[in-house]
């Protein structure tokens, strides 16, 4: 357990044509005070990296900052199914 910190980190990760860059930021603190930065799609995920974060420091100011570039097309493709719109209309 770290209770008090001061550094910078930086890594990257690429996986099925979707990039993610994290970049952390840490001064000392008297209390432990997170602030995430990222893109809405994956803001689902802020209180899960609060929770991590503070399982490992119990001080400091800490600023993550989340980029996500998505190359895939996975999701992105709309199909309409005309049989079934027909039958509906």
């Amino acid at each position: 357990m770290i209770k008090s910190m001061t550094g910078y980190g930086k890594a990257s990760l690429e996986k099925n044509l979707r990039k993610y860059q994290i970049e952390i930021k840490s001064v000392n603190h008297r209390y432990l005070d997170i602030a995430v930065k990222m893109p809405r799609a994956l803001s689902y995920l802020e209180e899960t990296i609060k929770k991590e974060i503070s399982k490992c420091v119990k001080r400091g100011k800490i600023d993550i900052f989340i980029t996500f570039q998505n190359n895939s097309m996975e999701g992105r493709e709309i199909k309409i199914n005309t049989r079934l719109s027909k039958r509906i209309y």
